[in-house]
């Protein structure tokens, strides 16, 4: 599939919410599990995607850092920027296609771990804000 075929798909699936969220926990070494989202009690086609995708690289960051990762569809003006940034947010592969997002490692007891993840077009960080949103 071309990148224009996959940003089409992409615009077409999340038409209706554009800044959607979720939860997840790590579930293995390769992948990540829903826990809940924006769209609860349903799940939302992002939280889909995110579920499915190949997370190896953000789920193995995730067990031994808090950093967030971020990633940007470069068809969309600015957003590279605006991630770049950041000053402890690192990139990061895409989660979910033709999407903006950051996604945020949350640790509990137990060692659980998992990872909070926003995505939008229109996302506007500065270090600041991100600090305060993580340290919730």
């Amino acid at each position: 599939m071309k990148h224009a075929q996959v940003k089409e798909a992409a615009a077409a699936l999340f038409n209706d919410q554009r800044n959607p969220f979720g939860a997840f926990s790590l579930g293995s070494e390769t992948h990540l599990v829903a826990c809940f989202d924006s769209d609860y009690p349903s799940t939302a086609v992002a939280t889909k995607f995110i579920s499915g995708a190949n997370g190896e690289d953000v789920v193995r960051h995730s067990r031994i850092s808090t950093a967030p990762r971020w990633w940007a569809d470069d068809s969309i003006a600015g957003s590279r920027q605006i991630f770049q940034s950041l000053a402890w947010a690192e990139p990061t592969a895409p989660l979910a296609p033709g999407t903006n997002g950051i996604a945020l490692p949350v640790h509990a007891d137990r060692g659980q771990c998992g990872l909070v993840v926003f995505l939008g077009s229109e996302m506007a960080l500065s270090n600041d804000t991100l600090c305060e949103i993580h340290a919730r």
